[in-house]
C-alpha cells in the first residue's frame, strides 16, 4: 500500500460519521452471528430430550409487584412484549436519526434505499396473497415483507474487506426504511380489540414526552419513566405493547446541551489547562494526576456527554442491549420449533410459500424497483452498487427473521399454524443467506488472481 494510499484511509477512519457507521456494522455483524447460535441452541433444545426445560423456562412465571401495583406474566410473555419494546425503541431512533442526518436525510439520499424497502415489501406480499390458497393463514400475507439488518449484515461480514462500505449503508438504510413499514403495518393490521381508556391513557403519557421535548427536556429518565407508563397502558389497550417503544422513541430529542462550537471551545480549554499543569508540576510518576488535571478530566467527560444529544445518547446506550441481551433472548424463545414427536405438525404447502416469498420475492422486488427507479432517473446509484451487486443485496434483503417471527407470533396463537410460519421463516431466511453469500463471493466479490 502507498503512503498516499495509506493516508487517505487514515483520513477516511478518521472521519466520525463513518466511524460511527463502521461501529454499528460490526455491531450489527456480530448481533448476527449471536442469533444465528441461540437459533441452533433453541432448535437443538428443543427436539432433544431437554425440551421440557425448555418449555419450562418459556413459562417461567415472573412479576413485579410495588404495593397495589401487580404486573405478572412468563418469561416468554416478557421478552416479547417488554424486552422486545427495547428493540423497537432502538428501531425508531435509528430511523429517527438517519431521516434527519444520515442516509435518509434528503430526497436524494433516501430516494434509492426506501424504493428498494418498497419493492422488498410489495412484491413478496403479491406473491403470498396471489398463490396462497389456505383461507386459514391468510393473515399471514406480512410474514415475508421484513429484512432483518443483523443477519443480513452478518452474512455480508463474512465477506471481509471486499465488500466496500457503499454496499454495507445500503443494506443497512433499505433494512431501515423496510423495518418502518412492517412497524407501520403492525400498527394498523395487527392490533386486537382496542380498549379506548387505556389508549387515551397511553396517548395522553406520549402527550407529556412531546411536551417535555418542546421545554427542551434533554435528561434521558423521565422519557424513559414516563415511556414505562406508555407501554403499560399501551399493553393493556390492546394495540401491540411494542409499539410503545416507537412512539416513545418519536419524542426522544435530538438537540445536545451544548453546540458542537462550545464543544470545542471547551475542550481547547481544559486541555490547555491539563497540559499546563503537567508542566508545571514536575511529578515523579506519569500517570498520578494533579487535582487540577482530574477537574479537567470530570469537565472532558461530562461536557462528551453533554454534546451528545438524547437521542444519540440512548441509542449509543442501547445497541449493545438490544443487539446481544435482547434479540439472542427473542430468538431462543421463539425460534424453538419442535419438528421431532409433534403429531400435530402435518406438513403444507403455507412454509414453502413464505420462503419463496421471502428468497425470490424479496431479490424480484428490491432489483426491480431500484433498477426501474434508475432507468426512469429517479435516483442515483452509489458506484459499487452495479446491477450484480445489487441482485446480491436483494438476496440478502430476503433474510427476514425478526421482524418476520414478530409478525408470524402476531398473525397465529402458539399451534402448528404458527410452527408451519416459523419453519418457513427459518428456512427462508436460512436458503437467502447461504444463496447471497455464495452468489456474492463467486461472482461479485471474487479474489483477484496473483500475477
Amino acid at each position: 500500500m502507498s503512503l498516499f494510499n495509506r493516508k487517505k484511509q487514515q483520513e477516511a477512519y478518521a472521519d466520525p460519521s463513518l466511524r460511527i457507521i463502521r461501529r454499528n456494522i460490526r455491531g450489527d455483524a456480530m448481533s448476527g452471528i449471536i442469533l444465528l447460535i441461540a437459533t441452533f441452541v433453541a432448535l437443538l433444545v428443543a427436539n432433544s430430550d431437554l425440551h421440557h426445560l425448555y418449555e419450562k423456562f418459556l413459562h417461567l412465571p415472573i412479576a413485579i409487584n410495588v404495593g397495589d401495583f401487580h404486573l405478572h406474566h412468563e418469561m416468554h410473555a416478557w421478552i416479547n412484549d417488554g424486552l422486545m419494546v427495547v428493540f423497537f425503541l432502538l428501531v425508531t431512533l435509528e430511523i429517527k436519526r438517519e431521516s434527519m442526518i444520515g442516509v435518509l436525510s434528503s430526497p436524494k439520499k433516501a430516494m434509492l434505499p426506501v424504493i428498494a424497502a418498497i419493492g422488498g415489501m410489495v412484491v413478496p406480499v403479491l406473491i403470498f396473497i396471489l398463490f396462497n390458497r389456505d383461507p386459514n393463514v391468510d393473515q399471514a400475507w406480512a410474514i415475508p415483507m421484513a429484512t432483518d439488518i443483523a443477519f443480513s449484515l452478518g452474512i455480508l461480514s463474512l465477506l471481509g474487506d471486499r465488500v466496500p462500505l457503499e454496499l454495507k449503508v445500503f443494506l443497512t438504510a433499505f433494512a431501515i426504511a423496510d423495518d418502518l413499514g412492517a412497524v407501520l403495518v403492525i400498527v394498523f393490521f395487527y392490533s386486537s380489540a382496542i380498549n379506548l381508556t387505556y389508549l387515551a391513557l397511553a396517548l395522553a403519557a406520549v402527550g407529556l414526552l412531546v411536551l417535555a421535548n418542546k421545554l427542551n427536556v434533554r435528561l434521558v429518565f423521565p422519557y424513559i419513566l414516563v415511556g414505562f407508563l406508555v407501554w403499560y397502558f399501551m399493553m393493556e389497550s390492546g394495540v401491540h405493547s411494542t409499539i410503545a417503544g416507537v412512539l416513545v422513541g418519536l419524542t426522544i430529542p435530538m438537540k445536545s446541551h451544548i453546540t458542537t462550537a462550545d464543544f470545542f471551545t471547551k475542550m481547547r480549554t481544559s486541555f490547555r489547562i491539563f497540559l499546563t499543569e503537567e508542566n508545571k508540576a514536575n511529578k515523579k510518576h506519569e500517570n498520578i494526576m494533579t487535582k487540577n488535571q482530574l477537574s479537567c478530566l470530570d469537565n472532558i467527560s461530562s461536557d462528551s456527554r453533554h454534546v451528545l444529544g438524547p437521542l444519540q445518547n440512548l441509542e449509543h446506550g442501547l445497541h449493545n442491549f438490544s443487539a446481544f441481551v435482547v434479540l439472542p433472548l427473542f430468538a431462543f424463545a421463539n425460534t424453538g420449533v419442535r419438528l421431532v414427536g409433534n403429531a400435530d405438525l402435518k406438513l403444507t404447502f403455507f412454509p414453502f410459500l413464505i420462503m419463496i416469498a421471502l428468497v425470490i420475492g424479496k431479490t424480484l422486488g428490491i432489483f426491480s424497483f431500484s433498477m426501474v427507479a434508475k432507468k426512469l432517473k429517479i435516483v442515483e446509484f452509489p458506484k459499487a452498487l452495479t446491477p450484480k451487486a445489487l441482485l446480491g443485496m436483494g438476496i440478502l434483503g430476503g433474510i427476514g427473521f425478526t421482524m418476520s417471527l414478530f409478525i408470524a407470533m402476531l398473525s397465529f396463537p402458539k399451534g402448528p399454524s404458527l410452527d408451519l410460519a416459523k419453519m418457513g421463516i427459518l428456512g427462508g431466511s436460512f436458503v437467502a443467506g447461504t444463496l447471497g453469500y455464495f452468489y456474492l463471493k463467486l461472482f461479485v466479490f471474487k479474489k483477484k488472481k496473483r500475477a
